[in-house]
């Protein structure tokens, strides 16, 4: 089924997309190294490895990466500025909380996190929903700050995008008046 698109047409495509998710991996990655260096910098008088400290914070990258399209596609689809926008604040009030709660959970389970000794003896006194209210509670700040990040980068990109249509739709108008005339 050709749906009236040429191969080359399909292959422009299929490299933009490509071309597109290696950028948005590139992204990632960059922001988990920064975020490797700099706890490796903190933590070192600790005994923290660089390897520690990259899979730590790598990894929070990659959780962070896999949900951040869902944030994308609700900032695309729910701007947070327009005549509908304060039921939308409302919804990305509500997706920045489950965003942080989700992506802190997600990588709790896949058993990332390094608790210090310390740290790990008093978690061993708290029961299962102190430990996780704990736990959620330590990333809140940083994975909503996260989300906003995201929710306006992405409204930057709209508002530029329109601002570049508003030029191109004002030199088209002049043209047509200078011919007017």
């Amino acid at each position: 089924l050709n749906c009236g698109q040429s191969r080359h047409t399909k292959a422009v495509s299929f490299r933009s997309a490509w071309r597109q998710f290696l950028l948005y991996l590139f992204a990632w990655t960059l922001y988990g190294l920064y975020s490797s260096a700099q706890t490796y910098f903190r933590l070192r008088a600790r005994n923290w490895t660089f390897f520690s400290a990259l899979r730590y914070e790598m990894s929070y990258a990659l959780v962070l990466g896999i949900y951040s399209p869902a944030v994308v596609w609700l900032a695309l689809r729910y701007p947070v500025t327009g005549p509908k926008r304060y039921r939308n604040w409302a919804l990305h009030l509500a997706a920045c909380l489950i965003f942080a709660t989700v992506t802190k959970l997600t990588w709790d389970a896949l058993g990332l996190d390094i608790p210090n000794p310390a740290m790990a003896q008093m978690l061993a006194k708290m029961s299962a929903w102190e430990r996780l209210v704990r736990s959620v509670n330590s990333a809140m700040d940083f994975a909503l700050a996260m989300y906003w990040i995201i929710v306006l980068g992405i409204q930057a990109i709209q508002f530029y995008q329109r601002y570049q249509e508003s030029k191109v739709n004002a030199a088209s108008l002049e043209r047509q008046l200078v011919q007017a005339q």
